[in-house]
């Protein structure tokens, strides 16, 4: 997951609002994650596809970047 803000260390995963195999648009809302400060919806930045959730809900997890997979 994306840091959220400057001062994440950890966020929880709320709700995933898409599904594996979904087709995503750019700006869909993905999942839902609380951080320090508030719950945020993360979005995606390209049209694409959501293969596979590693992480279920509810999960901590640390922000990381993000990770996506071009079959170009």
């Amino acid at each position: 997951m994306p840091a959220l803000s400057s001062t994440m260390t950890e966020g929880k995963i709320v709700s995933w609002v898409k599904s594996e195999g979904k087709q995503l648009a750019k700006a869909d809302s993905v999942v839902v994650v609380e951080s320090d400060k508030a719950d945020m919806d993360v979005e995606t930045f390209y049209e694409s596809y959501l293969t596979a959730i590693i992480v279920d809900e509810p999960s901590s997890v640390h922000p990381l970047a993000a990770k996506s997979v071009s079959e170009d």
